[in-house]
């Protein structure tokens, strides 16, 4: 993982140091910020540039372009019409 992250740029680091901390939840950005050896605002940084680009994502976390979004309920009434 520190290999990873060390052969990344300035940008990509944060992103991926964003990543993993959002993978591990409570306490993630603490401890990622001490195994990397780069500030917890850093990384806070990347989560927030993530939040900029998935505005539009639904409540799982899935990102859907406005034109396609579909709302769950038609999705599983269209499978209950097709069985």
């Amino acid at each position: 993982m520190i290999y990873m992250f060390e052969s990344l740029n300035e940008k990509d680091r944060r992103h991926y140091a964003a990543i993993e901390a959002r993978k591990l939840g409570h306490g993630g950005v603490a401890y990622i910020s001490r195994l990397f050896k780069i500030s917890a605002k850093t990384i806070q940084s990347g989560l927030d540039e993530f939040e900029k680009v998935f505005e539009g994502s639904d409540s799982q976390g899935w990102w859907w372009p406005s034109e396609q979004r579909i709302k769950r309920a038609e999705v599983d009434e269209e499978v209950r019409r097709s069985n």
